[in-house]
Formats: C-alpha cells, sequence, structure tokens
C-alpha cells in the first residue's frame, strides 16, 4: 500500500508500507517521520581565518621570491608570475584543509579529488595570468638603453669608508673608468660625508687640463664624518645645472656605503623636471639597499650592489647606460612614474587574481553559501591594486605594501545552514520516513504515552493534522 502526502505542507511524495517500522499494537493511522530542517545561515569564521593565514604565508613566500628574482634591469615575467601563483596555492590549500578538517560547505560534505584538483588548477591559472599580466605591463616599458655622456660622480667619505673601502678602491676604479672614456663626455666630482667636502669640480669635457683636475680631486680623499646623500645629491644637481647643454643625457653617479633620510618624492620632482637621472651603487652590507634602489628607479638611473670594494671597476664600467623596466610590484622608472594609463593598468591586472581564486573555491565548494566571494574578492584585488599603485608612488616601504596587498587576497566570506532532523507525526497524509531508526524509537516513545484503552494521545499538532477535536 502507498501513502499520499501534501505538498505544501510536508514537501510532497509517496511511500509505501515497506518503507516504515511499526509496532505491534500501535494505530494503523498514524506514521512517524523524520524531517530534515536548516538553521539560519551562519558565517564560516574557520574557512575566514585559514584563508588569511594562508594568505599571509603566501605573502612571505612571494617577498622572499622578490628579494630574489627582481630585475630593476631585466623582465620580471616569471617572477611575477610566481609571486601571485604561490599566494593563490596557499589560500586554496588553507581552504581545502579547513574544509576537510570541519565540512561545511560542501554539499555532500567531501572534497573530492577531483574538485581538489580543481583548486590546483586555480592556482595554476593565477601563475599564468600574473605572468601574461606583467608581460603587458612590460611592452615597450625597457628604454632604448640610454647613452649618457656627462657625468658628475658623487663619492661617499665618510667614516665607515675606513672599514668599508680601506685600500681606497673606489678611487682607484673612477679613475680607471675615467680613463677609458672618450674626450667628448665631461665628468665632474663631488666628494661629501655630513657635508660636501672641499669644492665641487665642475662638469667639463675631459680635455687634458679636466682630467688632472679630476685626479688631483681624487687623491685628495679623507674618510671621516657621517652621511648625508640627500645635500650630496641637491650640490650634484647644482653642478649639473650649471654646466647644462641641451641635446646631452647627464646622469650623476652615488656611491655610498651607508644610508641618511631622503624625501624621495621631492627629489624625484627636482631631477626628473631638469632631466638628470642617477644611478647608484652601493657598496658593502652596511648600505641602506631599498634606498639606493629606489633613487635609481625613480630617476630613470641604474642601480649596482657590490659586496667587495675590489668589485667597483665592474660596477663603474656600466654607469654609462642604463635600461631600466616597469614591474607590477615596484615604483615605474623615470617620467613614467606619473604615467595614469600605468597606473590604471597596475590596479586593473593586480585585480584579476582576486576574483581567480574566488572562482576556484566556488567550483570546490560547489557554490555552496559563498555567493559574494566574486564581489568579495573582486573588492579585495581592487584594494590591493589601489595599494599597490600608491605606496609605490608615495616609496612607502615596500616589504609592507607588498605584504599588505597580497594578505588581501585572502578574503573570504562563506556561509553555511546547520542541518538537523525533527521527527514528526501525521496521518494517511504522512510524510517520507527518511530516519527509520529514529521513527521507530520514537513510536515507541508515542505508545509508552497511550492510554490503557490502547488510545493513543494526541498532541495539539496532531489533533489539527488529523482533523479531530
Amino acid at each position: 500500500m502507498e501513502y499520499n502526502w501534501d505538498d505544501d505542507q510536508w514537501g510532497g511524495g509517496t511511500q509505501s508500507d515497506d518503507d516504515f517500522s511499526w509496532e505491534s499494537g500501535a494505530p494503523v493511522g498514524l506514521q512517524q517521520t523524520a524531517v530534515k530542517q536548516y538553521g539560519p545561515r551562519k558565517f564560516n569564521r574557520a574557512l575566514f581565518i585559514h584563508a588569511l593565514v594562508g594568505a599571509l604565508i603566501g605573502a612571505v613566500i612571494g617577498q622572499f621570491i622578490y628579494g630574489a628574482m627582481y630585475n630593476s634591469a631585466g623582465s620580471n615575467v616569471l617572477m611575477v608570475g610566481l609571486v601571485l601563483g604561490i599566494i593563490a596555492l596557499c589560500i586554496l590549500a588553507a581552504c581545502a584543509i579547513c574544509e576537510i578538517r570541519d565540512p561545511r560547505q560542501t554539499i555532500n560534505k567531501e572534497l573530492t579529488a577531483q574538485r581538489l584538483a580543481g583548486m590546483l588548477l586555480g592556482a595554476v591559472l593565477v601563475f599564468a595570468v600574473g605572468c601574461g599580466t606583467e608581460f603587458l605591463y612590460e611592452l615597450g616599458s625597457a628604454y632604448t638603453p640610454v647613452e649618457f655622456n656627462d657625468f658628475v660622480f658623487v663619492i661617499d667619505d665618510s667614516g665607515s669608508m675606513s672599514s668599508t673601502d680601506p685600500q681606497n678602491m673606489r678611487y682607484q676604479a673612477l679613475s680607471q673608468l675615467l680613463d677609458s672614456m672618450e674626450d667628448d663626455k665631461r665628468a665632474g666630482l663631488l666628494r661629501f660625508t655630513h657635508e660636501v667636502t672641499g669644492d665641487p669640480i665642475k662638469m667639463d669635457y675631459l680635455t687634458d687640463a679636466q682630467r688632472d683636475l679630476l685626479a688631483n680631486g681624487i687623491s685628495e680623499y679623507r674618510s671621516d664624518g657621517g652621511t648625508d646623500i640627500y645635500l650630496a645629491l641637491q650640490k650634484a644637481l647644482d653642478v649639473v645645472k650649471q654646466n647644462y647643454v641641451s641635446g646631452r643625457a647627464p646622469v650623476v653617479v652615488l656611491l655610498s656605503d651607508g644610508g641618511s633620510h631622503v624625501p624621495i618624492n621631492r627629489l624625484a620632482n627636482e631631477y626628473l623636471s631638469a632631466g638628470v637621472a642617477i644611478s647608484t651603487v652601493s657598496l658593502g652590507n652596511g648600505a641602506d639597499e631599498n634606498l639606493l634602489q629606489n633613487i635609481a628607479q625613480v630617476t630613470g638611473g641604474q642601480y649596482f650592489k657590490v659586496e667587495d670594494a675590489d668589485d667597483l671597476v665592474g660596477a663603474f664600467q656600466q654607469v654609462s647606460t642604463a635600461v631600466t623596466y616597469r614591474c607590477l610590484f615596484s615604483p615605474r622608472p623615470g617620467m613614467q612614474r606619473n604615467n595614469i594609463l600605468y597606473m590604471i593598468l597596475r590596479v586593473v591586472f593586480l585585480l584579476l587574481p582576486g576574483p581567480i581564486i574566488a572562482l576556484a573555491l566556488i567550483l570546490a565548494m560547489q557554490g555552496n553559501g559563498m555567493e559574494p566571494q566574486l564581489v568579495v574578492s573582486g573588492i579585495a584585488g581592487l584594494v590591493a591594486g589601489l595599494l599597490m599603485e600608491v605606496g609605490t608612488y608615495l616609496f612607502l616601504p615596500l616589504v609592507v605594501i607588498h605584504i599588505l596587498s597580497w594578505v588581501l587576497y585572502g578574503i573570504v566570506l562563506a556561509f553555511y545552514m546547520d542541518l538537523h532532523s525533527n521527527i514528526r507525526q501525521g496521518g494517511l497524509r504522512g510524510v517520507k520516513v527518511t530516519d527509520t531508526q529514529g521513527a521507530f524509537d520514537s513510536a515507541l516513545h508515542r505508545m509508552d504515552q497511550a492510554d490503557g484503552m490502547g488510545r493513543w494521545k494526541d498532541t495539539e499538532d496532531e489533533k489539527s493534522i488529523n482533523g479531530r477535536p
């Protein structure tokens, strides 16, 4: 025998006697049913925390990759792809671990191998998109190598040089460079500590007289005092302006083993407006590499890192040219810093990984309770791009900007509903029994409540259902 039940009240359907469990003596008109009921939507806090932790781990790894692979004078396509791909992989892996430990989002409470493979594919896609967008961002960015022909050499003579360069190799390297330069080049010299040491040698063509003047200036070195890089660069710019010749390409070559406070934005505006680049050479482990690298990049110069003073000759031989590239994770070089098109492209390109990560999560979790994630990840990606653009434009510490921007990709807002069963009772319009053991136990409990005549004691709800007073 089959029973039909009311669609509106119980969800509808048909059930046979074989699907019910009865106890002898139980009235034939009553059935027990286990009805699935969902509680209110709840925020998946565990998934949110796991995703952020995964993003933080990925950001730290990404920063190490950036430090090891970034090249201001070459392409960074692979580096950008690896950084974004690692971040995506860490986020997705953290979410998978959370769901495996405490399944709430997947409909059947299981992350299959196929879905895990889909998450891995999402990380690979982020890697590919990172490589592709960096490639597009670099298109046409490498300057046609600039051949400088006017030089002002700014040499650090602070007290620390007595230990960093005890043999004064910096001046020997400079002397060799000047000897190799042709007569149509112009060169000047400025030595500094916490102040400019002596009178700067003005920039002039490398005649025999000028070479002798520079040689005398080189021989009068003395390591003493502190370091004021900004003061030295201001004086060097004055030397260039006093001897400026239209159509020539001037560069200031700064060598230092330390650092000092430099207002990068002001310095950049001063040099860019004058059309002068700064190439920098950091000597030893005590140099402020981040500062010297930023100075070179923002003015369109070249940065060289030298561990040992004996290697200065090779670095100085390369200062006559500059080739710089744009990178999504670093300040734009030279006049490109204020280019609105590249500002927009950076923000748009760095927005893309967010929705890709969200799509991989939604597909893996079967979209259950993750409907807003595409929008959330899109907004997070937009903020990440804006933060990277503003931070690099203002020359905020790159480590801080990188970590904050990359962690934003890990914002995951997911919701789930608690599922539980509730035993209900009805007549021939009963409902489908989905938990027969629960129905049987409940029937025994109800029989214990029957009166001595074997009549079933209806509850108020049952009276309403069965149509009895």
